[in-house]
């Protein structure tokens, strides 16, 4: 069944040929496009770019924070073990005063229970090693509150271990039989390790406790900032470099999965998406029972148009004839571009009337305007025509290549019996074969 369209000027698109003035605006609208997809490499150059810096930028912060983590946390260490070292030495220094001057009260009383060379000796030995603590206190850098305690009123602890050790030294250099204990060195030593040598000493070890309390706080308050400063860089990572980079991926997947899906040139469904869509349309469908049509097109003598103003005027012709196209039908109508210059066009819930009746609008949509296309470094203006083939899913029906190859069919008629038109295909249902039995 042939359903023919109004009477129309035959198409002659390749002879009716117009040169036409280049428009800022056709060039802008037709070829912005491709200069667009040329400078998207560039653009994610750059943007890869700036994200690697961001990148190598915020892994040499993390490695200044870990750096600085560590140098804080061993210096917190070394702090505490230094203030434990100095405490174990004062408390070491208060128990030699008492020692020593109670092995000074021994040498003079001439005890009978140790002999006097063994005390003599003890007390050298206590004496040195008091002399030589004390010094190891004074080479460590003690902070102005110590130093206070050793040199300043009132206690001037400095001065008074240097006046203990002086008169300890005198009461063990001078002979146990000259030795009494109303001996003045004696009492020296014996008073200053009574009172004031142990408040001083014990004032010396409180000084450092708080010194080293406070300069641990004070590390642990910067310990603190930064890990405050590190999260807060790792949530701007997170946040302005890595949200960022993520959706740039999904987009990129998008993209990807885009570019699988539709034609470069006309943005409109491949071939392979055509037909895994269709396929489950169809399985829809028949399901729902609604109605389902395909139309398939082809542009009239496009081989010649190719042979004569080259591949980019065919590409022109092409992407206006989608446009044109597109702009007439619905978010539910696919169309794709099955190769060169055929396409189909799927219609959801279309009769085959509400399909003919589309496909000789599109026709005469493309038919009526002429094509501005680049040839030869030259606008021109082509008569383009397209033809049309309709065919609708049938019960029959299992899979859309079967509707496909109808319409396909009808295509080929409409082709060879002048172009610039439409035809449909119906399906006839078989006959059915009767099988007359054999008589006796």
């Amino acid at each position: 069944m042939h359903v023919k369209p109004p009477p129309a000027q035959p198409g002659t698109p390749v002879s009716a040929i117009r040169e036409a003035q280049p428009s800022s605006a056709f060039q802008s609208s037709r070829f912005s496009q491709r200069a667009h997809i040329a400078a998207k490499p560039l653009q994610h150059e750059g943007v890869l770019k700036l994200g690697v810096v961001t990148y190598i930028v915020a892994l040499l912060l993390i490695a200044a924070f870990s750096v600085a983590f560590h140098f804080i946390t061993d210096n917190i260490v070394r702090q505490q073990d230094a203030t434990a070292r100095v405490v174990n030495v004062s408390g070491r220094q208060r128990m030699l005063s008492q020692r020593i001057a109670r092995l000074a009260l021994e040498r003079a009383a001439h005890t009978q229970f140790r002999p006097d060379a063994e005390t003599d000796a003890d007390l050298k030995n206590a004496i040195n090693l008091m002399a030589a603590s004390h010094e190891d206190l004074l080479r460590d850098a003690a902070p102005p509150a110590v130093t206070a305690v050793y040199t300043g009123a009132p206690y001037r602890l400095d001065a008074q271990i240097a006046s203990f050790l002086d008169h300890a030294r005198a009461v063990a250099a001078r002979p146990a039989t000259e030795l009494n204990v109303a001996d003045g060195d004696l009492v020296a030593v014996e008073r200053a390790a009574q009172t004031p040598l142990l408040q001083a000493l014990n004032a010396a070890v409180a000084a450092r406790q708080e010194s080293s309390e406070a300069s641990i706080k004070n590390l642990r308050t910067v310990l603190g900032r930064l890990t405050l400063v590190m999260l807060a860089v790792l949530l701007g990572e997170a946040l302005f470099l890595y949200r960022p980079w993520f959706n740039r991926l999904r987009l990129a997947h998008e993209e990807l999965l885009d570019l699988g899906r539709t034609d470069p040139l006309t943005g409109c469904l491949n071939r392979r998406a055509f037909t895994q869509e269709a396929q489950a349309l169809v399985e829809e469908c028949k399901a729902t029972g609604s109605g389902l049509a395909v139309l398939m097109t082809d542009i009239d003598r496009f081989k010649s148009i190719n042979d004569r103003f080259g591949h980019s005027a065919g590409d022109d012709v092409i992407h206006e004839m989608v446009t044109r196209m597109v702009g007439k039908m619905t978010s539910s109508q696919r169309l794709c571009r099955m190769g060169g210059e055929e396409f189909a066009v799927l219609l959801r819930g279309a009769t085959m009337a509400e399909a003919a009746a589309l496909a000789e609008e599109l026709r005469r949509l493309v038919a009526e305007t002429p094509f501005a296309v680049r040839a030869h470094e030259a606008i021109l203006e082509l008569d383009v025509t397209v033809s049309f083939g309709v065919a609708e899913l049938v019960a029959s029906d299992t899979s859309i290549f079967t509707v496909l190859g109808r319409a396909d069919k009808a295509l080929y008629r409409a082709k060879h019996s002048g172009r610039n038109r439409l035809e449909v295909e119906w399906y006839e249902v078989p006959a059915p074969v009767v099988m007359m039995g054999a008589q006796g």
